[in-house]
């Protein structure tokens, strides 16, 4: 074990005759053996193992939203979530009008795209829903489910590979909640 000012480092061979190395300090961490290392620091992480394959993570926030982004031989998988609609929401994906609020999340990994959108609207709830649903059929989309009862509006819609469920909800606090969950690609 070395200490410094900087950090430390551990160093040490298993009962295995493996070598191991761990480095914590200002810069971050790493961790080395035989079979691959990990680095960690304020960019992110780099990841190798043991056939040399290599993967890299990165986090971005600005205070509203978070992007956390891995990339590794299969591809690039993103993830985002925050206030606001997400940077990856589709531009042919209608946003339902008027509404506050908004959280949304957004991920992708290879062909499979999934967004989540929730707000709450000053809309009554039946107009909510038929606003919402009117711009959905102009964008394409076919209704293939329904459900309501005294306090809620749901549907399912389809367009190609997307499917999209769409939910407008009253509690009674004056305002109606709306969320939208959409997919696309490989199920």
């Amino acid at each position: 074990v070395e200490l410094d000012g900087d950090g430390f480092t551990v160093e040490r061979v298993d009962e295995d005759g493996n070598e191991v190395s761990i480095e914590l300090g200002e810069d971050g961490f790493s961790a080395e053996t035989e079979d691959g290392s990990l680095e960690i620091n304020e960019d992110g992480f780099t990841s190798v193992d043991e056939n040399g394959e290599v993967t890299t993570g990165q986090l971005e926030t600005d205070g509203d939203s978070t992007t956390f982004t891995v990339e590794g031989e299969d591809g690039e998988a993103v993830f985002q979530s925050g206030e606001g609609v997400p940077d990856g929401w589709p531009s042919d994906l209608p946003v339902p009008s008027d509404i506050s609020d908004v959280f949304g999340t957004y991920s992708v990994e290879g062909d499979n795209e999934f967004a989540n959108l929730s707000g709450n609207t000053s809309q009554r709830l039946q107009d909510a829903f038929d606003d919402y649903t009117s711009a959905l059929e102009s964008a394409g989309f076919e209704q293939s489910s329904s459900f309501s009862d005294a306090s809620t509006q749901a549907a399912g819609f389809t367009r190609g590979a997307e499917e999209l469920q769409f939910q407008a909800f009253d509690g009674g606090s004056g305002d109606v909640n709306v969320s939208v969950l959409w997919t696309s690609g490989e199920s």
